[in-house]
C-alpha cells in the first residue's frame, strides 16, 4: 500500500485521565478522530479483568473541534473509581465493512 498523499489520523491515539462528576472520580479516555471519518468506528470500552469488555458511552462535555479536521472526544467510565479501583479503558478502532 502506498501512503503518499494520504492523511494519517493515528495522532496520539488516546490519553487517560481522571474526571470528577457529582463529587466522584471516574477514569476517562480522551482521543482524536476525523470529523468525516465515517468508514472508521471509535469505541471506548471498559474492563475489570482484561477479558470482558463493555462499551463506555458517557461523554465528558461536547467534542472539541480542531483546525486539522479532527475532533477531540472525552468519554468517562460510568463506575466511580471508589467502586472499582482496578479498571481498564481501551480505545477500539475498527474499519467499517461496506
Amino acid at each position: 500500500m502506498r501512503w503518499e498523499g494520504k492523511k494519517s489520523y493515528a495522532v496520539a491515539l488516546s490519553t487517560g485521565s481522571i474526571v470528577t462528576v457529582d463529587g466522584q472520580a471516574h477514569f476517562a479516555l480522551t482521543f482524536r478522530r476525523p470529523i468525516l471519518g465515517f468508514e472508521v468506528d471509535y469505541a471506548v470500552e471498559a474492563s475489570d479483568d482484561l477479558l470482558t469488555w463493555t462499551p463506555v458511552t458517557d461523554p465528558v462535555g461536547s467534542p472539541q473541534l480542531n483546525s486539522d479536521g479532527t475532533q477531540t472526544v472525552t468519554t468517562r467510565d460510568r463506575l466511580p473509581i471508589a467502586r472499582q479501583p482496578q479498571r481498564f479503558l481501551r480505545l477500539r478502532v475498527a474499519r467499517q465493512l461496506p
